[in-house]
Protein backbone atom coordinates (compact mmCIF):
# COMPACT_ATOMS: atom_id res chain seq x y z
CA UNK A 1 0.00 0.00 0.00
CA UNK A 2 1.47 3.16 -0.72
CA UNK A 3 1.33 6.09 1.19
CA UNK A 4 -1.30 8.12 -0.25
CA UNK A 5 -3.32 5.27 -0.31
CA UNK A 6 -2.32 4.56 3.82
CA UNK A 7 -3.69 8.12 4.04
CA UNK A 8 -6.90 7.94 2.32
CA UNK A 9 -7.70 4.70 4.45
CA UNK A 10 -6.70 6.56 7.40
CA UNK A 11 -8.62 9.56 6.63
CA UNK A 12 -12.32 6.99 5.74
CA UNK A 13 -11.71 5.51 9.19
CA UNK A 14 -14.15 7.76 11.61
CA UNK A 15 -15.82 6.61 14.80
CA UNK A 16 -19.26 4.47 13.94
CA UNK A 17 -22.38 7.05 14.73
CA UNK A 18 -25.47 6.07 16.74
CA UNK A 19 -27.16 3.62 14.93
CA UNK A 20 -30.59 4.08 16.89
CA UNK A 21 -32.01 7.51 16.65
CA UNK A 22 -33.22 9.17 19.86
CA UNK A 23 -36.95 9.70 20.17
CA UNK A 24 -38.13 13.17 21.04
CA UNK A 25 -38.47 13.72 24.70
CA UNK A 26 -34.96 11.98 24.91
CA UNK A 27 -33.74 14.48 22.66
CA UNK A 28 -35.49 17.52 24.81
CA UNK A 29 -33.87 15.92 27.85
CA UNK A 30 -30.51 14.64 26.38
CA UNK A 31 -30.52 11.14 27.86
CA UNK A 32 -29.76 7.73 26.33
CA UNK A 33 -32.77 6.60 24.36
CA UNK A 34 -32.89 2.78 25.11
CA UNK A 35 -35.45 0.69 23.21
CA UNK A 36 -35.87 -2.45 25.16
CA UNK A 37 -36.25 -5.65 22.77
CA UNK A 38 -40.12 -6.38 21.90
CA UNK A 39 -41.48 -2.52 23.04
CA UNK A 40 -42.34 -0.16 20.57
CA UNK A 41 -41.15 2.81 23.33
CA UNK A 42 -38.18 3.54 25.33
CA UNK A 43 -37.40 3.41 29.22
CA UNK A 44 -37.92 6.84 29.57
CA UNK A 45 -41.32 7.45 27.63
CA UNK A 46 -42.43 4.41 29.63
CA UNK A 47 -41.52 5.83 32.90
CA UNK A 48 -43.20 8.97 31.98
CA UNK A 49 -46.08 7.11 30.17
CA UNK A 50 -45.81 9.06 27.58
CA UNK A 51 -46.18 8.49 23.82
CA UNK A 52 -42.41 7.38 21.99
CA UNK A 53 -42.58 9.78 19.29
CA UNK A 54 -39.99 10.65 16.40
CA UNK A 55 -41.37 14.12 14.96
CA UNK A 56 -39.10 16.75 15.34
CA UNK A 57 -35.95 16.40 12.68
CA UNK A 58 -32.40 15.81 14.43
CA UNK A 59 -30.25 19.06 15.32
CA UNK A 60 -27.76 19.70 12.62
CA UNK A 61 -24.41 18.19 13.20
CA UNK A 62 -20.86 19.86 14.43
CA UNK A 63 -18.44 20.32 11.55
CA UNK A 64 -15.95 16.69 12.05
CA UNK A 65 -12.65 17.69 12.66
CA UNK A 66 -9.75 17.87 10.35
CA UNK A 67 -7.19 14.81 10.53
CA UNK A 68 -4.43 14.82 12.76
CA UNK A 69 -6.50 17.01 14.86
CA UNK A 70 -7.40 15.68 18.05
CA UNK A 71 -10.68 17.51 19.80
CA UNK A 72 -8.23 18.33 22.64
CA UNK A 73 -6.59 20.52 20.93
CA UNK A 74 -9.02 22.85 18.67
CA UNK A 75 -8.30 26.39 18.95
CA UNK A 76 -10.55 27.38 21.69
CA UNK A 77 -11.99 31.17 21.87
CA UNK A 78 -10.13 33.28 24.57
CA UNK A 79 -8.16 30.20 25.66
CA UNK A 80 -4.50 29.44 25.86
CA UNK A 81 -3.78 26.53 23.54
CA UNK A 82 0.21 26.40 23.76
CA UNK A 83 0.43 23.69 26.33
CA UNK A 84 1.96 20.52 27.39
CA UNK A 85 0.55 17.37 25.66
CA UNK A 86 -0.18 15.87 28.86
CA UNK A 87 -1.54 18.22 30.48
CA UNK A 88 -4.97 18.14 27.78
CA UNK A 89 -4.97 13.95 27.90
CA UNK A 90 -8.93 12.78 28.77
CA UNK A 91 -9.63 11.98 32.55
CA UNK A 92 -10.12 8.22 31.75
CA UNK A 93 -6.98 6.59 29.43
CA UNK A 94 -6.52 4.51 32.43
CA UNK A 95 -10.51 3.46 33.20
CA UNK A 96 -9.51 -0.16 31.64
CA UNK A 97 -13.63 -0.54 30.45
CA UNK A 98 -11.80 -3.32 28.23
CA UNK A 99 -10.92 -5.13 30.88
CA UNK A 100 -14.45 -3.94 32.62
CA UNK A 101 -17.28 -3.81 30.50
CA UNK A 102 -18.04 -7.80 31.09
CA UNK A 103 -19.20 -6.57 34.80
CA UNK A 104 -20.27 -3.08 34.24
CA UNK A 105 -23.72 -2.85 33.25
CA UNK A 106 -23.76 -0.01 30.59
CA UNK A 107 -26.16 0.63 27.44
CA UNK A 108 -24.86 2.12 24.27
CA UNK A 109 -26.23 4.12 21.44
CA UNK A 110 -25.63 1.16 19.32
CA UNK A 111 -27.41 -2.32 18.81
CA UNK A 112 -28.17 -2.99 22.76
CA UNK A 113 -29.92 -6.06 24.14
CA UNK A 114 -31.52 -5.51 27.67
CA UNK A 115 -32.36 -8.78 29.57
CA UNK A 116 -35.10 -8.53 31.79
CA UNK A 117 -37.31 -11.46 33.48
CA UNK A 118 -40.93 -10.37 34.59
CA UNK A 119 -41.16 -9.56 38.30
CA UNK A 120 -43.74 -11.32 40.68
CA UNK A 121 -45.21 -8.01 41.57
CA UNK A 122 -48.78 -7.01 40.15
CA UNK A 123 -48.75 -3.47 40.82
CA UNK A 124 -45.81 -2.38 38.75
CA UNK A 125 -47.15 -0.72 35.33
CA UNK A 126 -43.75 -1.31 33.75
CA UNK A 127 -41.36 -4.19 33.36
CA UNK A 128 -39.35 -4.85 36.17
CA UNK A 129 -35.74 -4.53 36.02
CA UNK A 130 -35.12 -7.15 38.59
CA UNK A 131 -34.54 -10.45 38.07
CA UNK A 132 -35.16 -12.77 41.02
CA UNK A 133 -33.27 -15.71 42.48
CA UNK A 134 -30.16 -14.28 39.99
CA UNK A 135 -28.82 -10.68 40.82
CA UNK A 136 -25.05 -11.40 40.07
CA UNK A 137 -26.48 -11.90 36.01
CA UNK A 138 -26.08 -9.18 33.78
CA UNK A 139 -29.32 -7.88 32.67
CA UNK A 140 -27.26 -5.26 29.73
CA UNK A 141 -24.75 -7.20 27.81
CA UNK A 142 -21.81 -5.13 25.95
CA UNK A 143 -22.89 -3.14 22.93
CA UNK A 144 -21.08 -3.98 19.64
CA UNK A 145 -18.63 -1.20 19.31
CA UNK A 146 -17.46 -0.47 22.48
CA UNK A 147 -15.92 2.81 23.43
CA UNK A 148 -12.55 3.89 23.12
CA UNK A 149 -10.06 4.85 26.35
CA UNK A 150 -10.01 8.54 25.00
CA UNK A 151 -13.63 8.70 24.29
CA UNK A 152 -14.68 7.61 27.57
CA UNK A 153 -15.14 10.87 29.41
CA UNK A 154 -16.54 12.70 26.91
CA UNK A 155 -19.45 10.21 26.10
CA UNK A 156 -20.05 9.87 29.84
CA UNK A 157 -20.80 13.75 29.81
CA UNK A 158 -23.34 12.69 27.21
CA UNK A 159 -24.93 9.78 28.76
CA UNK A 160 -25.29 11.90 31.80
CA UNK A 161 -26.49 15.40 30.11
CA UNK A 162 -23.61 17.10 31.64
CA UNK A 163 -24.47 16.23 35.82
CA UNK A 164 -22.18 17.42 37.79
CA UNK A 165 -24.05 15.71 40.83
CA UNK A 166 -25.58 12.52 39.83
CA UNK A 167 -23.21 11.32 37.20
CA UNK A 168 -22.84 7.77 36.77
CA UNK A 169 -19.05 7.14 36.54
CA UNK A 170 -17.62 10.51 38.24
CA UNK A 171 -17.99 12.57 41.28
CA UNK A 172 -17.68 16.44 41.89
CA UNK A 173 -16.57 18.57 44.87
CA UNK A 174 -16.23 22.13 45.41
CA UNK A 175 -12.96 24.34 45.62
CA UNK A 176 -13.28 26.43 48.35
CA UNK A 177 -11.99 30.09 48.80
CA UNK A 178 -9.49 28.97 51.27
CA UNK A 179 -8.71 25.36 49.61
CA UNK A 180 -5.26 24.70 48.33
CA UNK A 181 -6.53 25.21 44.56
CA UNK A 182 -7.92 28.63 45.25
CA UNK A 183 -10.59 29.70 43.15
CA UNK A 184 -8.77 32.81 41.93
CA UNK A 185 -6.06 30.93 40.29
CA UNK A 186 -8.71 28.24 38.59
CA UNK A 187 -9.46 31.47 36.27
CA UNK A 188 -5.93 30.95 34.86
CA UNK A 189 -7.07 27.33 33.41
CA UNK A 190 -7.49 26.79 29.67
CA UNK A 191 -11.11 25.45 30.00
CA UNK A 192 -12.90 23.58 27.65
CA UNK A 193 -15.10 25.97 25.32
CA UNK A 194 -17.82 22.93 25.10
CA UNK A 195 -17.55 20.97 28.34
CA UNK A 196 -16.17 23.67 30.25
CA UNK A 197 -13.34 21.29 31.93
CA UNK A 198 -9.86 21.59 32.24
CA UNK A 199 -8.42 18.04 32.42
CA UNK A 200 -5.26 16.18 33.71
CA UNK A 201 -4.36 12.82 33.50
CA UNK A 202 -5.77 11.61 37.06
CA UNK A 203 -8.68 14.16 37.26
CA UNK A 204 -10.09 17.30 36.08
CA UNK A 205 -11.36 20.65 36.57
CA UNK A 206 -15.18 22.15 36.00
CA UNK A 207 -15.48 25.31 36.01
CA UNK A 208 -19.54 25.78 36.43
CA UNK A 209 -19.65 29.05 36.64
CA UNK A 210 -17.08 31.99 35.65
CA UNK A 211 -17.80 34.77 38.05
CA UNK A 212 -19.30 33.94 41.28
CA UNK A 213 -21.60 36.93 42.84
CA UNK A 214 -19.61 38.69 40.43
CA UNK A 215 -16.25 38.30 42.01
CA UNK A 216 -13.26 37.32 39.91
CA UNK A 217 -13.29 34.23 40.63
CA UNK A 218 -14.87 31.13 39.50
CA UNK A 219 -16.76 28.14 40.75
CA UNK A 220 -15.23 25.21 39.82
CA UNK A 221 -15.11 21.47 41.36
CA UNK A 222 -12.16 18.86 41.34
CA UNK A 223 -13.85 15.76 39.14
CA UNK A 224 -12.82 12.01 39.44
CA UNK A 225 -13.87 9.04 38.33
CA UNK A 226 -15.82 6.84 40.63
CA UNK A 227 -13.70 3.77 40.77
CA UNK A 228 -10.49 5.85 42.21
CA UNK A 229 -12.23 6.24 45.12
CA UNK A 230 -12.16 4.69 48.44
CA UNK A 231 -14.11 1.35 49.09
CA UNK A 232 -15.58 1.81 45.28
CA UNK A 233 -17.62 -1.74 44.64
CA UNK A 234 -18.85 -1.98 41.07
CA UNK A 235 -22.58 -3.48 41.58
CA UNK A 236 -22.01 -5.02 44.74
CA UNK A 237 -23.91 -2.55 46.56
CA UNK A 238 -27.16 -2.30 44.62
CA UNK A 239 -27.27 -6.07 44.68
CA UNK A 240 -26.69 -6.30 48.55
CA UNK A 241 -29.69 -4.11 48.76
CA UNK A 242 -31.91 -5.20 46.50
CA UNK A 243 -31.65 -9.03 47.99
CA UNK A 244 -33.36 -7.56 51.14
CA UNK A 245 -36.27 -6.65 49.24
CA UNK A 246 -36.48 -9.27 46.34
CA UNK A 247 -38.92 -9.83 44.42
CA UNK A 248 -40.72 -6.36 45.44
CA UNK A 249 -38.50 -3.39 44.61
CA UNK A 250 -40.66 -2.01 41.83
CA UNK A 251 -44.01 -2.19 43.89
CA UNK A 252 -41.63 -0.22 46.88
CA UNK A 253 -40.57 1.98 43.82
CA UNK A 254 -44.42 2.74 43.40
CA UNK A 255 -45.28 3.17 46.76
CA UNK A 256 -42.62 5.81 47.03
CA UNK A 257 -44.01 8.05 43.87
CA UNK A 258 -47.51 7.90 45.27
CA UNK A 259 -46.77 8.83 48.93
CA UNK A 260 -43.79 10.52 49.59
CA UNK A 261 -42.50 11.75 46.68
CA UNK A 262 -45.11 14.24 46.17
CA UNK A 263 -44.60 16.09 49.78
CA UNK A 264 -40.49 15.36 49.94
CA UNK A 265 -39.69 15.76 46.09
CA UNK A 266 -36.09 15.18 47.07
CA UNK A 267 -35.74 13.11 44.16
CA UNK A 268 -35.89 13.94 40.75
CA UNK A 269 -38.60 11.39 39.43
CA UNK A 270 -37.68 11.29 35.66
CA UNK A 271 -33.59 10.56 36.28
CA UNK A 272 -34.40 7.82 38.46
CA UNK A 273 -36.33 5.98 36.96
CA UNK A 274 -34.89 6.09 33.63
CA UNK A 275 -31.92 4.75 35.32
CA UNK A 276 -34.46 2.13 37.36
CA UNK A 277 -36.19 0.50 34.23
CA UNK A 278 -33.15 -0.54 32.71
CA UNK A 279 -31.86 -2.16 35.89
CA UNK A 280 -31.82 -1.35 39.87
CA UNK A 281 -27.57 -1.80 39.15
CA UNK A 282 -28.17 1.59 37.60
CA UNK A 283 -29.53 3.78 40.51
CA UNK A 284 -26.96 4.50 42.92
CA UNK A 285 -27.03 1.95 45.91
CA UNK A 286 -27.59 5.03 48.97
CA UNK A 287 -30.71 6.65 47.39
CA UNK A 288 -32.03 2.34 46.01
CA UNK A 289 -31.95 1.37 49.17
CA UNK A 290 -33.18 4.69 50.96
CA UNK A 291 -35.89 4.48 49.14
CA UNK A 292 -36.45 0.82 49.49
CA UNK A 293 -36.24 1.92 53.25
CA UNK A 294 -38.60 4.39 53.96
CA UNK A 295 -41.27 2.67 51.24
CA UNK A 296 -41.57 -0.01 53.92
CA UNK A 297 -43.64 2.46 56.16
CA UNK A 298 -46.25 1.87 53.64
CA UNK A 299 -46.37 -1.68 52.87
CA UNK A 300 -50.06 -2.31 53.83
CA UNK A 301 -51.32 0.39 51.64
CA UNK A 302 -50.62 -1.73 48.50
CA UNK A 303 -52.89 -4.54 47.66
CA UNK A 304 -50.89 -6.68 46.54
CA UNK A 305 -48.24 -6.14 49.44
CA UNK A 306 -50.29 -6.02 52.61
CA UNK A 307 -51.33 -9.55 52.52
CA UNK A 308 -47.52 -11.01 52.26
CA UNK A 309 -44.61 -10.65 54.78
CA UNK A 310 -42.54 -7.77 54.58
CA UNK A 311 -39.01 -7.76 54.09
CA UNK A 312 -36.34 -7.29 57.23
CA UNK A 313 -36.42 -3.90 57.87
CA UNK A 314 -34.07 -4.45 60.35
CA UNK A 315 -31.50 -6.06 57.85
CA UNK A 316 -32.12 -3.34 55.32
CA UNK A 317 -31.29 -0.45 57.57
CA UNK A 318 -28.41 -1.92 58.40
CA UNK A 319 -27.20 -2.06 54.64
CA UNK A 320 -28.56 1.00 53.63
CA UNK A 321 -26.44 2.90 56.56
CA UNK A 322 -22.93 0.85 55.34
CA UNK A 323 -23.18 2.07 51.42
CA UNK A 324 -24.56 5.49 52.93
CA UNK A 325 -21.16 6.09 54.89
CA UNK A 326 -19.62 4.17 51.87
CA UNK A 327 -20.67 6.59 49.42
CA UNK A 328 -19.06 9.66 51.08
CA UNK A 329 -15.56 8.92 49.71
CA UNK A 330 -17.30 9.58 46.06
CA UNK A 331 -19.81 12.60 47.22
CA UNK A 332 -22.87 12.43 44.87
CA UNK A 333 -26.41 14.23 45.23
CA UNK A 334 -27.70 10.72 46.31
CA UNK A 335 -25.90 10.42 49.28
CA UNK A 336 -27.73 13.52 50.40
CA UNK A 337 -31.35 12.36 48.89
CA UNK A 338 -30.64 8.98 50.77
CA UNK A 339 -29.77 10.66 54.27
CA UNK A 340 -31.93 13.14 54.11
CA UNK A 341 -34.63 9.68 53.22
CA UNK A 342 -33.22 7.67 56.34
CA UNK A 343 -33.25 9.98 58.89
CA UNK A 344 -37.10 10.76 58.10
CA UNK A 345 -38.16 6.37 58.83
CA UNK A 346 -39.34 5.89 61.72
CA UNK A 347 -36.69 4.85 64.68
CA UNK A 348 -36.27 1.56 64.97
CA UNK A 349 -37.40 1.35 68.99
CA UNK A 350 -39.89 4.34 69.74
CA UNK A 351 -38.67 4.64 73.27
CA UNK A 352 -35.28 5.13 72.52
CA UNK A 353 -34.87 7.34 69.63
CA UNK A 354 -31.22 7.31 69.35
CA UNK A 355 -31.62 11.13 69.20
CA UNK A 356 -27.69 11.98 68.70
CA UNK A 357 -27.35 9.47 66.10
CA UNK A 358 -30.13 11.40 63.84
CA UNK A 359 -27.87 14.94 64.62
CA UNK A 360 -24.77 13.31 63.76
CA UNK A 361 -26.61 12.25 60.30
CA UNK A 362 -27.98 15.75 59.84
CA UNK A 363 -24.69 17.24 60.33
CA UNK A 364 -22.76 14.70 58.37
CA UNK A 365 -25.68 15.39 55.23
CA UNK A 366 -24.38 18.84 56.03
CA UNK A 367 -20.92 18.50 55.91
CA UNK A 368 -21.22 16.41 52.38
CA UNK A 369 -24.05 18.73 50.90
CA UNK A 370 -21.00 21.89 51.87
CA UNK A 371 -18.68 19.36 49.90
CA UNK A 372 -21.28 19.35 46.33
CA UNK A 373 -21.74 23.06 46.62
CA UNK A 374 -25.08 22.98 48.20
CA UNK A 375 -25.24 26.12 50.19
CA UNK A 376 -24.59 28.35 46.90
CA UNK A 377 -26.84 29.30 44.53
CA UNK A 378 -26.83 27.15 41.47
CA UNK A 379 -29.24 29.40 39.17
CA UNK A 380 -26.44 30.37 36.69
CA UNK A 381 -24.24 27.21 36.34
CA UNK A 382 -23.44 25.62 33.35
CA UNK A 383 -25.17 22.18 34.19
CA UNK A 384 -28.62 20.49 33.62
CA UNK A 385 -31.70 22.92 33.86
CA UNK A 386 -32.96 19.53 36.06
CA UNK A 387 -30.16 19.30 38.21
CA UNK A 388 -30.38 23.69 39.16
CA UNK A 389 -34.10 22.73 40.47
CA UNK A 390 -33.01 19.90 42.68
CA UNK A 391 -30.44 21.20 43.93
CA UNK A 392 -32.38 24.07 44.66
CA UNK A 393 -34.84 21.67 46.38
CA UNK A 394 -32.09 19.09 48.32
CA UNK A 395 -30.42 22.73 50.08
CA UNK A 396 -33.21 23.45 51.13
CA UNK A 397 -34.24 20.34 52.54
CA UNK A 398 -31.02 20.11 54.21
CA UNK A 399 -32.03 23.75 55.71
CA UNK A 400 -35.26 22.39 57.00
CA UNK A 401 -33.63 19.41 58.47
CA UNK A 402 -31.20 21.20 60.12
CA UNK A 403 -33.35 23.57 61.89
CA UNK A 404 -36.03 21.41 62.97
CA UNK A 405 -33.40 18.88 64.63
CA UNK A 406 -32.16 21.71 66.33
CA UNK A 407 -34.73 22.33 67.60
CA UNK A 408 -36.07 19.07 68.34
CA UNK A 409 -32.28 18.05 70.10
CA UNK A 410 -31.52 21.40 71.74
CA UNK A 411 -28.24 21.85 69.78
CA UNK A 412 -27.03 24.78 68.06
CA UNK A 413 -27.98 24.75 64.32
CA UNK A 414 -24.97 24.59 61.97
CA UNK A 415 -26.17 26.87 59.14
CA UNK A 416 -25.61 30.32 59.61
CA UNK A 417 -27.03 33.18 57.06
CA UNK A 418 -24.02 34.64 56.60
CA UNK A 419 -22.63 31.23 54.34
CA UNK A 420 -25.73 30.57 53.18
CA UNK A 421 -26.71 31.78 49.36
CA UNK A 422 -29.27 30.02 47.76
CA UNK A 423 -32.56 31.76 46.70
CA UNK A 424 -36.03 31.26 47.40
CA UNK A 425 -37.76 28.38 45.53
CA UNK A 426 -40.19 28.53 42.87
CA UNK A 427 -42.38 26.78 40.91
CA UNK A 428 -40.09 25.96 37.96
CA UNK A 429 -38.09 24.28 40.48
CA UNK A 430 -40.26 21.47 40.49
CA UNK A 431 -40.65 21.29 36.82
CA UNK A 432 -40.92 18.17 35.41
CA UNK A 433 -41.03 17.24 31.65
CA UNK A 434 -43.11 13.88 32.06
CA UNK A 435 -45.24 15.38 34.73
CA UNK A 436 -46.43 17.86 32.09
CA UNK A 437 -46.34 15.32 28.80
CA UNK A 438 -48.17 12.32 31.24
CA UNK A 439 -51.48 12.30 30.10
CA UNK A 440 -52.76 9.13 31.63
CA UNK A 441 -51.74 10.77 35.31
CA UNK A 442 -55.68 10.85 37.26
CA UNK A 443 -57.13 14.16 38.72
CA UNK A 444 -56.95 13.03 42.24
CA UNK A 445 -53.32 12.00 41.90
CA UNK A 446 -52.26 15.27 40.20
CA UNK A 447 -53.73 17.46 42.86
CA UNK A 448 -52.09 15.71 45.35
CA UNK A 449 -48.28 16.29 43.73
CA UNK A 450 -49.55 19.73 43.72
CA UNK A 451 -50.64 20.25 47.00
CA UNK A 452 -47.79 18.70 48.14
CA UNK A 453 -45.23 21.26 46.39
CA UNK A 454 -47.07 23.81 47.98
CA UNK A 455 -46.78 21.76 51.45
CA UNK A 456 -42.34 21.80 50.60
CA UNK A 457 -43.02 25.78 50.09
CA UNK A 458 -44.69 26.37 53.38
CA UNK A 459 -42.95 24.06 55.20
CA UNK A 460 -39.25 26.24 54.20
CA UNK A 461 -41.10 29.49 55.15
CA UNK A 462 -42.01 28.48 58.36
CA UNK A 463 -38.36 26.89 58.38
CA UNK A 464 -36.61 30.63 57.87
CA UNK A 465 -38.93 32.00 60.54
CA UNK A 466 -37.97 28.89 63.21
CA UNK A 467 -34.03 30.05 61.86
CA UNK A 468 -34.34 33.19 63.49
CA UNK A 469 -36.08 32.33 66.69
CA UNK A 470 -33.26 29.71 66.81
CA UNK A 471 -30.76 32.43 66.51
CA UNK A 472 -32.70 35.65 68.35
CA UNK A 473 -33.67 33.72 71.49
CA UNK A 474 -31.83 30.47 72.11
CA UNK A 475 -28.70 30.68 70.90
CA UNK A 476 -26.11 30.64 73.91
CA UNK A 477 -25.40 34.44 73.70
CA UNK A 478 -29.31 35.50 73.10
CA UNK A 479 -30.56 33.03 76.05
CA UNK A 480 -28.18 35.42 78.32
CA UNK A 481 -30.88 38.48 78.33
CA UNK A 482 -32.78 37.80 81.64
CA UNK A 483 -35.53 40.74 81.07
CA UNK A 484 -38.81 39.45 80.44
CA UNK A 485 -40.22 42.72 78.49
CA UNK A 486 -37.05 42.64 76.54
CA UNK A 487 -37.99 38.80 75.24
CA UNK A 488 -41.56 40.31 74.87
CA UNK A 489 -40.91 43.19 72.18
CA UNK A 490 -38.36 41.10 70.66
CA UNK A 491 -40.99 38.08 70.47
CA UNK A 492 -43.40 40.52 68.85
CA UNK A 493 -42.42 40.73 65.45
CA UNK A 494 -41.44 36.64 64.93
CA UNK A 495 -45.62 36.24 66.34
CA UNK A 496 -46.33 38.52 63.48
CA UNK A 497 -44.80 36.36 60.82
CA UNK A 498 -46.12 33.33 62.22
CA UNK A 499 -49.89 35.22 61.85
CA UNK A 500 -49.23 36.02 58.51
CA UNK A 501 -47.51 32.50 57.94
CA UNK A 502 -51.08 30.80 58.81
CA UNK A 503 -53.35 33.24 56.76
CA UNK A 504 -51.98 32.89 53.88
CA UNK A 505 -52.00 29.37 53.81
CA UNK A 506 -53.37 27.96 50.77
CA UNK A 507 -57.22 26.14 51.16
CA UNK A 508 -55.70 23.03 50.20
CA UNK A 509 -53.10 22.80 53.59
CA UNK A 510 -55.73 24.14 55.74
CA UNK A 511 -56.43 21.41 58.60
CA UNK A 512 -60.77 21.61 58.28
CA UNK A 513 -60.24 20.68 54.69
CA UNK A 514 -60.71 16.63 53.99
CA UNK A 515 -61.06 14.47 51.18
CA UNK A 516 -62.84 10.92 51.69
CA UNK A 517 -60.26 7.99 50.95
CA UNK A 518 -57.12 10.25 50.21
CA UNK A 519 -54.26 10.66 52.18
CA UNK A 520 -53.81 13.39 54.26
CA UNK A 521 -50.91 16.24 52.88
CA UNK A 522 -52.06 18.96 55.59
CA UNK A 523 -51.49 17.37 58.39
CA UNK A 524 -47.94 18.58 58.93
CA UNK A 525 -49.45 22.54 59.01
CA UNK A 526 -51.04 22.20 61.61
CA UNK A 527 -48.40 20.20 64.10
CA UNK A 528 -45.48 22.61 63.73
CA UNK A 529 -47.47 25.99 63.94
CA UNK A 530 -49.17 24.62 66.98
CA UNK A 531 -45.56 23.53 68.69
CA UNK A 532 -44.43 26.88 67.32
CA UNK A 533 -45.89 29.62 69.36
CA UNK A 534 -43.86 32.11 71.17
CA UNK A 535 -45.61 33.25 74.14
CA UNK A 536 -43.89 35.45 76.88
CA UNK A 537 -44.92 34.69 80.19
CA UNK A 538 -44.40 37.68 82.80
CA UNK A 539 -45.21 35.75 85.87
CA UNK A 540 -43.53 32.23 85.60
CA UNK A 541 -40.39 32.53 83.02
CA UNK A 542 -37.67 34.90 81.92
CA UNK A 543 -37.43 33.19 78.57
CA UNK A 544 -39.59 32.53 75.76
CA UNK A 545 -41.11 29.36 75.53
CA UNK A 546 -42.16 27.26 72.97
CA UNK A 547 -45.60 25.50 73.78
Amino acid sequence: MTSHERRSSLTRTTRPRRAVRPCDLCRIRKSRCVIPPGLSSCTVCQSRQTACTFDHKPPPRPPRLQPGRSRDFQQQPNETTARPRQVYRNLAPSTGIGQNATNQPRVSNANTTVDRSPASSSTSSYQSPLVPGDLAEEHVVEAQSPLLPEEVSWRDGEDDGGSLGLSKSIFAELYGLTSDMEPILMRHRPYDSQSHQFRLETHSIRRVLQEDMGMQYPVTFHVVRDDKAIGYQNNVEQDTIERCVAPYGPSLVNLFWRIVHPCYPIIDKGKFMERYLISYREVDAPVLGAVYLISLNWWTYDRELSNKPAPDEALLRERVIRVIQNSYHRPKLSSIEATLLLVQCKPEDALNPDHTWTWGCTSQALAIGEALGLHLDASSWEIPDWERGLRKRLSWALYMQDKWTALMHGRPSHIHVEDWEVRDIEDSDFYDLGDQMNTKIDEASLNDIQTGRKGFVEMIALSKILGKILTDFFSLRASRSQDTVQLYQRALPVLEKLHLWRENLPHSLLMDRQVPRRLCANGWSHAPSSIFSINGQKDSSTYPIIV
